[in-house]
């Protein structure tokens, strides 16, 4: 007897189902996978937008330089609430502008803003022109030669190669004697200085933040001389810097 081979013939619609149903498993796993990516870009893409300023973006580094005033925010280990970029703090105490500085309460005279500025450049090279320069100091300077400091500063930064500063406002409602004056400095005519400099448009990259209105009405947060931060006062000062970082720049 010869034998039959028995072919049983299955419908290629059958075939193919187990190989659609796989591409389908694929295709849907790539488009979940692409969505979970979208949805992590737009949340990048929103933290991004809140921290971007209305001139282009936060700078890659912004440089603080201080006198006392605010130096209790290294003293007291307040550096952590300084965020948003990265900070490079030059906090020291009795620093001054131009002139040397005086003698601090850790026992040296610390670099003047300009030396300072060039010894920045000296170790790091210049400056991006995207970088901060946040200017804290004048609290030990004389008002009769503030606005030669102003310009001497703000010469010495372009020089550097800063392209953007901002200059804090000095507190008014205060009872602090500069080293060496024997009075109390007029610092409203300090700021008056500013905001003439700034209204000139002599120079292209000054920015004042308002230090002196922020804090008005808060003297909890400062020592009896209305100058010194706490250390209360020296996590509001972090934080309030680092917000400034959101406001437009020059």
């Amino acid at each position: 007897m010869t034998s039959r081979l028995r072919v049983t013939q299955v419908p290629v619609r059958r075939l193919l189902m187990p190989v659609a149903l796989a591409l389908t498993l694929v295709l849907i796993g790539s488009l979940g996978h692409a969505a979970i990516l979208r949805g992590a870009t737009a949340h990048e893409a929103a933290n991004r937008r809140v921290a971007m300023r209305i001139d282009g973006g936060m700078p890659p580094r912004a440089v603080l330089i201080s006198d006392s005033a605010i130096s209790g925010i290294r003293w007291y280990g307040r550096q952590e609430h300084l965020t948003g970029t990265r900070w490079e703090t030059y906090l020291e105490s009795c620093r001054r502008l131009v002139v040397p500085s005086c003698r601090g309460r850790e026992g040296y005279a610390p670099r003047t803003v300009v030396g300072e500025l060039h010894d920045i450049r000296a170790r790091l090279g210049p400056a991006d022109a995207r970088d901060l320069l946040v200017i804290a100091v004048g609290y030990n300077d004389s008002e009769s030669r503030f606005r030669s400091d102003v310009a001497d500063v703000l010469t010495a930064a372009h020089q550097v190669g800063f392209r953007r500063v901002v200059w804090l406002t000095y507190r008014v409602d205060n009872s602090y004697l500069a080293p060496g004056s024997g009075q109390v400095t007029d610092y409203g005519a300090m700021n008056a200085v500013l905001r003439h400099e700034l209204d000139s448009g002599r120079w292209a990259s000054l920015g004042l933040w308002d230090y002196n209105a922020a804090f008005a009405g808060h003297d909890e947060w400062f020592s009896s001389d209305g100058i010194h931060v706490t250390p209360d006062g020296a996590t509001m000062v972090a934080k309030w810097l680092s917000g400034q970082l959101l406001r437009p720049l020059p």
